[in-house]
């Protein structure tokens, strides 16, 4: 069980218990890990910002892991016009841990920032995805706090059915 795993408490930054003030439409984040897929990385950016815009989306993380193909100067741009935060990297950290490193900056960000500012949700997709519905976080955020706050494991599109995550042996 994960809660009997012991966490190097100089690698986790843990997520503030603050509350929002407001009760207004719920702040996402999102976060990404990036190595050598330049196209990829601008074309979900993209999507981002085309398909949910900056109304839905309060943050985009991403995390380069030492790109060579030219990633890393195109966030570098984005991250300077305001599109996302980058956290570059100066070698190949892998997947799991830049996904990591993003948590535990929005954790950061998230004791520094006033309560209008506070993230209530975080999307984490991989670099080669593409949003192609505008209401897909208005869908989930809304399943979200249907289930009261519960993970829920979603599948297909918008009208498809969310069933509360299971966990134990067995379950991937």
């Amino acid at each position: 069980m994960l809660t009997d795993v012991a966490l190097d408490s100089g690698r986790v930054t843990a997520w503030p218990t603050r509350i929002k003030a407001t009760a207004a439409q719920p702040r996402v984040a999102v976060v990404t890990a990036n190595y050598n897929t330049r196209l990829l990385v601008a074309q979900l950016i993209y999507s981002l910002y085309a398909r949910l815009g900056d109304q839905q989306v309060a943050q985009v993380v991403v995390v380069d892991n030492a790109s060579t193909d030219g990633s890393r100067s195109l966030l570098e741009r984005m991250a300077a016009s305001g599109l996302c935060a980058l956290i570059a990297n100066d070698a190949q950290r892998y997947h799991g841990p830049a996904l990591n490193q993003a948590m535990n900056w929005l954790a950061e960000r998230q004791r520094m920032d006033g309560p209008e500012l506070l993230i209530d949700y975080v999307w984490v997709l991989d670099s080669d995805c593409v949003v192609m519905r505008g209401d897909t976080l208005f869908t989930a955020t809304r399943a979200l706090q249907h289930a009261g706050g519960r993970p829920l494991a979603c599948w297909g599109d918008a009208r498809a059915a969310c069933a509360p995550a299971r966990s134990g042996p067995g379950v991937a």
